[in-house]
């Protein structure tokens, strides 16, 4: 049985886009097990005392229940380059099974991360979504491998928006950033002459 995961930033104590979490969760249980989901997580997490400074991945494995959630410290990954890998994979949940991914960047690691391209047309990199500036706007590609929930949130901010970005169409911007649970906007920006 396969079995989902939902990573969820704590800082401090305190829980981020939980609304998000939520929400790509309830998703998650009514298509793949076709039952409404019951798990509500600002009641489930339940964040000990020792966890209460500092950055961790709060790590969430379920199916239709939970499984075992896990309290990780965070370190960010500061990449220097980027390496376009065409593959046609299917990561449209987020399975705790990355075993495809995991493949990829195994294939490619002379390079710190890549971005996964699918037709030409630009996906995710092996664990983040992404978004390239333009010098105007930051764009994210329309179909991602994971509709990621710090994506949504920027989305509906108005942040990013969404647009069919090809690999011939990266010339044009300056950066890419890497976003996820754990990562901002421009946290983690590369300039697009170290995608390769």
């Amino acid at each position: 049985m396969s079995l989902f995961v939902e990573s969820i930033k704590l800082s401090d104590g305190i829980l981020f886009n939980l609304k998000y979490h939520q929400r790509r969760m309830d998703k998650t249980i009514l298509e793949c097990k076709g039952k409404k989901n019951i798990i509500d997580l600002a009641e489930r997490i339940n964040v000990p005392e020792q966890f209460c400074n500092g950055l961790y991945k709060v790590r969430v494995l379920y199916d239709d229940v939970i499984r075992e959630v896990q309290f990780l410290p965070y370190t960010r990954r500061h990449p220097a380059n980027l390496k376009l890998v065409e593959a046609n994979i299917d990561y449209s949940f987020k399975y705790a099974d990355r075993s495809s991914i995991n493949k990829l960047l195994e294939e490619n690691k002379t390079f710190d991360d890549i971005i996964i391209t699918t037709n030409g047309l630009l996906r995710d990199s092996s664990s983040a979504n992404i978004a390239f500036y333009d010098g105007e706007k930051w764009l994210t590609p329309t179909k991602p491998l994971l509709y990621g929930t710090k994506r949504e949130y920027l989305l509906e901010e108005g942040k990013i928006v969404e647009e069919e970005i090809s690999t011939r169409d990266i010339k044009f911007f300056y950066k890419v950033s890497l976003i996820n649970a754990m990562l901002d906007l421009e946290e983690i920006a590369i300039p697009v002459l170290n995608i390769f």
